[in-house]
């Protein structure tokens, strides 16, 4: 799951609470952090994922030309999405 995906995720589990208010209770964060996370603002932090029941993982990669850096990007999402292993996996 990419990050955006995990975001409509949660957006998704808000309106089953309720409201970002209602979600953020359950979940025990802030509802400004929940608003944060969601609106953009800050990136999901592995505690945060780990409330959805999803772990975070991150890959780090060499630096190339930016023009190029996109193209690299899309080829490691794709080459993990093939190799069936997400962005933010399902934490056991």
């Amino acid at each position: 799951m990419t990050e955006p995906e995990f975001i409509c995720f949660v957006k998704d589990k808000a309106k089953e609470a309720g409201s970002q208010r209602n979600l953020a209770r359950q979940i025990g964060f802030s509802e400004t952090m929940l608003s944060d996370i969601v609106g953009g603002r800050m990136a999901p932090t592995p505690n945060f994922a780990q409330k959805f029941g999803f772990a975070l993982c991150r890959t780090y990669h060499t630096e190339e030309p930016i023009v190029t850096l996109s193209h690299r990007i899309d080829a490691v999402e794709a080459s993990l999405k093939a190799a069936g292993i997400p962005l933010y996996a399902k934490s056991e």
